[in-house]
């Protein structure tokens, strides 16, 4: 049966919200705390809001239920190759784009009739400078450089939906950039694909309606998928996913409105976790009142995933 992954095509939205931190330094904005406490987790996964899965379309015959079917002790390796462009309105500051990469292991902890518990492990992520400042450059990476050896356990149910998650950031992690981290982790395991427990054919479509958390704001996600193949060596699915932001306090400031749309393909692979390859494009913006004004930043973001 073909294997239903996890997207993970959301998650630059997240890292782009930290570079925004790091491009508009010069406002007041919220600093992290050395002494800080960690953030940190218990042992076990704390439960997330179920997706709402809605078939809109079975698609033609043949059909069969895709289904998670993946083996305990499964290892694969994951990357993440992704280039963001933002503009922030403030002291006209020009556009910045920022190449980065992001690779990250996952195994397969636990398999039951109900769903598969996965362990994540995050590696060094590379960040190159693109028009970034040595000093932002410098306070990105070291915001990205907490990912290393940061753990996400996740759970899924058979559809390929999310069912708890759990994060554990390092000792030294200050606890704003262990929120973050979060926040990182909680776009790639909440954005996943999951398909509808219908019989589908090729030409199916369905929709997902989920919620997540970026930076301590509310994120409501519409994903509208289309099964484009389906075979027994995997399967191919186009995907539009629309973000919107609720308005509230953030690690950014005062969020007062932001949205965003991606585009994208994942093609999967019997036997892997992760999609062999995912493209995705997104484009967005956030309108944050920071120190009493009002900052609007608008980014592009292309992505490239591969597991192996």
């Amino acid at each position: 049966m073909p294997v239903a992954r996890p997207r993970r095509l959301s998650l630059a939205v997240a890292v782009v919200a930290v570079l925004a931190l790091s491009a508009c330094n010069d406002a007041e904005s919220p600093s992290a705390d050395p002494s800080a406490p960690t953030t940190a987790t218990g042992d076990a996964p704390a439960p997330v809001a179920p997706a709402v899965v809605t078939l809109v379309e079975p698609g033609a015959a043949p059909r069969r239920v895709v289904a998670l079917d993946v083996e305990e002790g499964h290892m694969e390796t994951s990357t993440l190759e992704l280039t963001s462009t933002t503009s922030v309105d403030f002291m006209s500051s020009p556009p910045i784009t920022v190449p980065m990469t992001i690779p990250f292991t996952s195994t397969v902890a636990d398999v039951t009739d109900d769903g598969v518990t996965v362990e994540v492990v995050y590696g060094k992520a590379t960040v190159a400078g693109g028009g970034l400042r040595k000093d932002a450059l410098d306070q990105a990476r070291k915001a990205l450089g907490y990912l290393d050896g940061v753990t996400a356990r996740v759970g899924y149910d058979r559809s390929g939906a999310v069912t708890s998650r759990d994060v554990e950031v390092g000792d030294d992690a200050p606890d704003v950039v262990g929120r973050i981290l979060e926040d990182v982790v909680s776009q790639g395991s909440a954005l996943a694909v999951a398909f509808p427990t219908e019989e589908i054919g090729v030409g199916a479509r369905w929709k997902v309606a989920s919620a997540i958390s970026v930076g301590g704001s509310k994120v409501g996600v519409v994903s509208t998928y289309r099964l484009t193949e389906l075979t027994d060596a995997g399967y191919a699915v186009s995907v539009r996913a629309t973000q919107v932001t609720e308005p509230g306090d953030t690690l950014a400031g005062k969020v007062i409105e932001g949205s965003s749309t991606s585009t994208g393909t994942v093609r999967g692979q019997t036997g892997l976790l992760g999609p062999a390859v995912a493209r995705s494009s997104t484009e967005g913006d956030t309108t944050v009142e920071v120190g009493g004004q009002r900052v609007r930043t608008t980014f592009e973001v292309t992505l490239r995933a591969t597991t192996q």
